[in-house]
Parts: C-alpha cells; structure tokens; sequence
C-alpha cells in the first residue's frame, strides 16, 4: 500500500528489499550497500569517521587500545571496526595490545565493558566505542571505579549525541548531520518516485574533540 520507503532497519533483510524493489517500489537505505535500479543509498562515511577517530586517539600514545564493536547486524558497527582494526595497524608498535570487546550499541553493554577494562587497568588506555551510547554506559561505571576520564581511560564516541557535550568530561565524538541525512533520503526517494535521476550519496563525518582525550599520555 505504499509507493516507496525509507529504510534504517538491520533486522529488514536485503532479500526482502530486493523483492520489493522487484515489484518496482521505490526505496532509500541508510544501512547497507544494495545495487538495484529501484534503490538508492544514503551511507554515513564510517570508514572516514572510524579513521579520524582512531588517529585522534593514538596520536602520540603508546599503550593497550580497545574498540567496543556493535551489535553483529549493524552495517554501521561492521564497517567502523574493520576500519578501525585496518588504523591501527599502522601504529602497532611493539608491546602494544589491541583489545575488541563485543557490544551491542547500548548504554548496558558499555558498561560491561567498562567493568573488564577496569578489571584490567595497569596504565592509561584508549577506547574506541563505536557509538555514544556505550561511551555514556563507560563513563557511568569509570566514575564509580575511580579511574579518571581523560587520564586514566581516553574515550572517543561515534554520532555525537547531544548529551555528549554535557558529560564532564565532554565526550570527544564523530559527529554528521543527522538533518541533512534524513534530509538527503528524502530528496532521493521524491526522485526516485517521480523517475528522475539521482545517485547514491555519502554523509560526511567530522570530529569533535573533548575532554574525554586530554594531551597525550605517554604509559611506557
């Protein structure tokens, strides 16, 4: 009963999609790589995002680094953290050990993971949480454990939620406009309605430095 869609949704597969687009409804995703004449995308540059935010972490810090990945659907999460691993790399030095903890974009996870790193701490960490969210459910547990924000524990964040400025720390994010993503897939999908053409586009992503990531640490 409708013409075209706008999908954010991991759980809607891409079969599913494609069969739609099939039947020559029109739609715009904002969460996934699909080549189909009925389709177009509107990405957020997570691989540029994942990149800047891992330089901002390691410039001038030696020391253990963890990523805390998203859920296993998430297109957004899987792109971030290869990009991520794929940075890092290139500022493995000896000694250095890299962390992946498993999480699943929610504030919960975050503090879980928050808890193992504590458990762990020897000397001054970077995390790279994959969204703000999790980095809001570190914080909450860092505070209660004592470790100090920004000293102890450097974090940066992905999608620059609003509450981020408040932290205090301000939490050093990722940041994109969520306006003109929305925006922008509207636009494709009118296009798309009205048979004009229009092709995939990329929301860029910037970063926002914060407390979160003081002055280098040097640990060794």
């Amino acid at each position: 009963m409708i013409d075209g869609a706008i999908v954010l949704d991991a759980t809607f597969s891409s079969e599913a999609m494609k069969n739609y687009a099939d039947r020559g409804h029109k739609l715009v995703v904002l969460d996934r790589e699909i080549a189909h004449p009925n389709i177009r995308q509107v990405l957020l540059d997570n691989r540029a995002g994942a990149t800047l935010a891992v330089d901002y972490l390691k410039k001038g810090f030696n020391g253990d680094f963890y990523v805390l990945t998203g859920p296993p659907n998430s297109f957004d999460g899987k792109v971030r953290l290869e990009t991520a691993l794929q940075e890092l790399k290139r500022f493995e030095r000896q000694g250095d050990r890299i962390h992946v903890i498993e999480g699943d974009f929610e504030e919960s996870s975050g503090e879980q993971a928050a808890a193992q790193i504590a458990a762990d701490w020897k000397a001054p960490v970077s995390i790279f949480s994959l969204n703000d969210n999790m980095a809001i459910g570190m914080y909450r547990y860092f505070t209660k454990a004592g470790l100090e924000i920004g000293r102890d524990v450097r974090i940066i964040g992905f999608d620059n939620r609003d509450i981020g400025e408040y932290l205090i720390p301000r939490l050093a994010t990722v940041d994109y406009s969520k306006y003109k993503w929305g925006s922008v897939a509207a636009e494709k999908l009118v296009k798309l309605l009205h048979n004009e053409p229009t092709d995939n586009e990329i929301i860029y992503t910037s970063i926002i430095k914060g407390g979160s990531v003081n002055p280098p640490i040097m640990s060794r």
